[in-house]
């Protein structure tokens, strides 16, 4: 069955690499109190987690596409890069939809010590981090 995921996690990834790599520009938002940022992912990477076969980090260098609204912060401006790190898991949710399916995380990703030395170095060995 982990090959199976594999796959399809594999799979996934391709598809976030075409949109990168023909410019197709997926804006994530990032919500604040009184305006949205719109970001694009320019690079990502991946790095599956040591302990947990279902669950793979996602390292993305961000560049801001946009303000919208009102921004709290002034400094903030169109073209700033940031990081995202995020990640995939398998859910197992019972009588869910998406049970047994890769599912975007949407809480605060919890890594371990030594997987998140090894996110960080292949992010560098990559030119994700610039």
């Amino acid at each position: 069955m982990t090959e199976n995921l594999n796959e399809s996690f594999f799979k996934l990834m391709k598809q976030k690499q075409d949109k990168i790599d023909r410019k197709i520009k997926t804006p994530i938002r990032d919500i604040g109190e009184a305006g949205e940022h719109k970001f694009i992912c320019e690079a990502f990477i991946y790095f599956q987690q040591s302990n947990s076969p279902e669950k793979y980090f996602i390292f993305e260098r961000l560049i801001r596409e946009s303000i919208i609204g009102f921004s709290s912060e002034k400094k903030l401006k169109k073209g700033d890069v940031e990081y995202r790190i995020s990640y995939y898991i398998v859910s197992r949710k019972p009588n869910a939809k998406t049970f047994g399916k890769w599912i975007f995380g949407q809480f605060c990703p919890m890594i371990p010590a030594e997987d998140f030395e090894g996110l960080i170095k292949k992010a560098r060995q990559e030119n994700i981090v610039i």
